[in-house]
């Protein structure tokens, strides 16, 4: 019986892994071009991506975007 649930266990492990995309994390800071202030609750994210990846900056116009796919992304103003 263990042995029927290791092999179980380590075949769905083993499926899971195969088919995992190589993924990236972006971190940044959005800051005011004008003043250079950081922008607080700001919205962040990357378009035409399903689902939608994205986040909103913290007090300090930091953020952080997960699992996102390794490719080129083009950045708006």
């Amino acid at each position: 019986m263990t042995k029927k649930l290791f092999t179980s266990l380590l075949l769905i492990m083993s499926i899971h892994i195969a088919t995992a995309q190589p993924s990236q994390t972006i971190k940044g800071i959005v800051t005011n071009k004008v003043t250079s202030l950081p922008m607080q609750f700001a919205e962040v994210s990357i378009l035409n991506t399903q689902p939608l990846i994205g986040s909103v900056t913290d007090s300090l116009g930091a953020f952080t975007l997960q699992n996102v796919p390794i490719q080129r992304f083009s950045l708006l103003e």
